[in-house]
């Protein structure tokens, strides 16, 4: 098959090379040259333009941020931190302020460092110090491992000449958080539909069990809540409005909702695309997943080069390219085991034969989506983890469903109970009982299949090879292409 002189899918080709180039200043590794190799495979006679990004990833990672060499008692320094977001930390060892943020600049005796992602901690007993502008702040910069930082301030004083959206986003989830409390008086069920909504976590032990089942990216906000959210209000907009307002007030809406969230990597990459494909919509522009999924990942390194350390970031991305390669090729492969039948076919069945039948559809989508995921995920789990719950895999077929109808009703409840309860009523009644069985079968799994697959090491380069080699292998066997070469 002959080669197309155009470059196909641009973006994601720019977007990974830009990504290697930032990842080379700030950890190089051999490894890189690996995925280089595969990249530069799928873009053949692109080689000039791929080390051009990478080239330009790498400058812009050395003027955006620098990657701090810190013994593990830390350095002591000044600086100024800018406040991201605002939550309150229940842990086994207590509970604090944890407020997130950049440390923009930090001097030591020695050297200055810059942009750094970093934790404060405040004890509960101090008062917490408003998030609504910058600090000047003097103290300690610890690792924790993992390219992570904590920041223990000695001396806190306000830069009222930067300011800062944290607070008032700290403000507008704690809003949320209120009228979950009056709704849901079970502290397990409205934790867990606070996390579905605004991505924060008040309960510690309702993690460690979704954690344990290997279902945590449950608890946060991605892809999954926003395509939900998106359809839920299309259904309920169209109702009233043109197609064109309707996508234009979905837009505003989903900015306003990531400006609360915060632009953290999963929300990141949910709004870019869900933003690409609305606009698109709007002026008939052709686009594809993969563009769209490289315009996010280029928005998220420009925003954040820190970002490539951060799981959410891997597993969010990784896991969409993911869906997109490989979902075909599982989908047409279970599509021989239960062959799709013409409409006319589904017409002249019995009720229970049609039952029957919809459902084995939904369970083949079902298992094509967990499929394609797990077989993503299994490395990074291995690698970061060096364990895979495989309880995981059976939960997924079915937590997910129950999940999106109880976020189906949450929404409505959430909307009627600002008017009347009495209205808002049965759809609490309704997300309740959804959430209380989602979490006993979280909570509660079966001891005979609660098995771990455990591996002592699992190198960097072993998840390199499988994960391109895997998306070649599904990518070339998709329709996706015939669209590629």
């Amino acid at each position: 098959m002959s080669l197309t002189p155009s470059l196909p899918h641009p973006m994601l080709f720019y977007g990974i090379c830009f990504l290697l180039g930032i990842a080379s200043h700030l950890a190089f590794t051999p490894i890189y040259f690996l995925i280089l190799l595969f990249v530069i495979l799928l873009w053949k006679k692109q080689l000039f333009k791929g080390c051009l990004f990478m080239l330009l990833g790498f400058i812009y990672g050395s003027f955006s941020v620098t990657l701090p060499t810190i013994s593990e008692e830390g350095v002591q320094g000044k600086g100024i931190f800018y406040p991201q977001k605002v939550s309150y930390a229940q842990t086994s060892f207590g509970s604090s302020w944890r407020v997130e943020g950049i440390l923009k600049k930090f001097e030591t005796e020695d050297t200055t460092w810059k942009n750094i992602p970093c934790l404060c901690y405040v004890p509960p007993k101090k008062k917490r110090l408003e998030s609504a502008h910058a600090w000047k702040v003097e103290g300690r910069l610890i690792p924790k491992g993992g390219h992570r930082y904590a920041l223990k301030p000695s001396q806190v004083t306000l830069d009222l000449s930067n300011k800062s959206l944290a607070e008032w986003r700290f403000q507008k989830k704690d809003q949320i958080r209120k009228q979950l409390v009056k709704l849901f008086k079970d502290p397990s069920v409205h934790a867990f539909l606070l996390s579905a909504i605004t991505a924060e976590m008040d309960h510690h032990l309702l993690a460690l069990h979704f954690n344990k089942i290997g279902l945590v990216h449950l608890l946060g906000v991605s892809g999954f809540q926003f395509s939900m959210l998106f359809f839920v209000l299309y259904k309920v907009l169209r109702l009233f409005l043109s197609y064109r307002c309707a996508l234009y007030l979905l837009l505003t809406f989903f900015a306003y909702y990531t400006v609360i969230l915060g632009y953290t990597p999963p929300v990141g990459r949910a709004f870019m695309m869900i933003a690409l494909s609305i606009t698109a919509s709007l002026y008939s522009l052709q686009t594809s997943q993969l563009n769209r999924l490289g315009v996010a990942l280029m928005a998220q390194l420009l925003i954040s080069p820190y970002a490539i350390f951060h799981l959410g970031f891997q597993f969010s991305f990784l896991c969409t390219l993911g869906l997109i390669c490989i979902y075909p090729g599982c989908k047409s492969a279970l599509d021989k085991v239960l062959i799709k039948r013409s409409f006319i076919e589904v017409r002249n069945l019995s009720l229970l034969d049609k039952i029957g039948y919809r459902a084995l559809c939904l369970g083949k989508e079902l298992l094509s989506l967990n499929i394609s995921v797990s077989l993503i995920a299994f490395p990074l789990m291995l690698y970061h983890f060096h364990k895979v719950p495989l309880l995981g895999v059976l939960y997924n077929l079915f937590l997910p469903p129950m999940i999106s109808a109880a976020y189906v009703f949450l929404l409505p409840a959430l909307f009627l109970s600002y008017f009347s309860h009495l209205l808002a009523l049965p759809f609490v009644k309704v997300t309740e009982a959804l959430t209380k069985l989602t979490l006993f079968l979280a909570e509660n799994p079966p001891q005979l299949f609660d098995v771990q697959w455990r591996i002592s090491e699992f190198s960097a380069v072993y998840a390199v090879i499988y994960l391109s080699c895997l998306t070649a292998l599904f990518y070339k066997r998709s329709r996706l292409f015939h669209e590629f070469f």
